[in-house]
């Protein structure tokens, strides 16, 4: 028995390995090329093949060689560059241009792995002095995020929002999903994509405004609604440089729209997720002054 059973195993494990070979096989060839570009002396490429196009290949040649390769088995596609897209405000930017202020040529390309809710990476490669990919940009369900630039001072900014909220409070429709804008910034680890606080910045609401949000948060709490409009109202006054006045909202809000005995979040649970986020690191600066349950709460993405 047990020399059939060991059998049995090794076939399985050769089935499986068999199927492991097949999954990696290389989709990397001309026959499923996308797209390419030129830009200077590297060559990038897109591929997508076998399987339904649940493989799919991104590659960087110079002098004809791989330089650079990245696979997927998880489906979506690979794209190249930033074309223009008028009806989203997408502008066009062209390649080679110098996203980061360091003066070096730079190129954008993209994954998107389709299915619902996700997800959306922005790769920004450095073509000098050498490749190098500089940046890895996680746009998650933000699949518009986009650069825009040059401005009046000569950077480029990435325009995004951040969805470490998604479902928080209840469906993902309603979830909170903050804009941000993000600058290369450089600093002792390298630099990075950092928030652009200065250009997130926005009014605050006026009394009409808040008035408004407040009662629309009163009308859910009395129909038994979980009242998600209070924690993107908070979510959008931290973000847009109004952290004083997102918890004053809290509290004006009162405790009702807190209660745990719906199964409602509390301002320690959104701090949770808040500290979560990528930009976390970003953000904290300016939330001095934060209520106590704030202060206090442990990072959790799942809170």
């Amino acid at each position: 028995m047990f020399w059939v059973l060991a059998a049995a195993g090794i076939a399985c494990a050769g089935t499986a390995q068999a199927r492991a070979v097949a999954r990696h096989k290389n989709i990397c060839v001309a026959a499923n090329l996308q797209d390419a570009v030129q830009v200077g002396a590297y060559t990038f490429k897109s591929y997508a093949g076998a399987e339904g196009g649940s493989q799919i290949c991104l590659q960087v040649l110079s002098g004809g060689k791989v330089v650079f390769r990245r696979r997927s088995h998880d489906g979506g596609h690979y794209t190249l560059g930033q074309p223009e897209d008028r009806e989203m405000a997408i502008p066009f930017i062209p390649n080679g241009a110098d996203l980061t202020g360091r003066g070096r040529p730079n190129m954008i390309a993209g994954h998107w792995s389709g299915g619902a809710h996700c997800c959306l990476t922005h790769y920004v490669f450095e073509l000098k002095p050498r490749l190098k990919l500089l940046a890895t940009i996680h746009a998650q369900d933000a699949d518009q995020s986009h650069f825009t630039g040059p401005e009046s001072d000569g950077r480029y900014y990435y325009n995004s929002n951040d969805f470490v909220f998604a479902y928080f409070g209840g469906v993902f429709a309603g979830s909170p999903a903050p804009d941000i804008v993000l600058r290369w910034m450089e600093t002792p680890a390298g630099g990075g994509f950092h928030l652009a606080l200065d250009k997130m910045r926005q009014p605050a609401p006026d009394a009409r405004q808040w008035q408004q949000t407040l009662d629309e948060v009163a009308d859910g709490v009395q129909k038994g609604h979980a009242p998600q409009v209070l924690w993107r109202q908070v979510a959008d006054l931290i973000y847009s440089g109004h952290p004083d006045l997102a918890w004053k909202f809290v509290a004006a809000a009162g405790p009702a729209a807190q209660d745990a005995r719906c199964g409602w979040p509390d301002l320690a649970a959104f701090c949770a997720r808040l500290k979560a986020s990528d930009y976390w690191r970003d953000i904290a600066p300016a939330l001095k002054g934060a209520p106590r349950a704030c202060r206090y709460a442990r990072p959790n993405r799942y809170s």
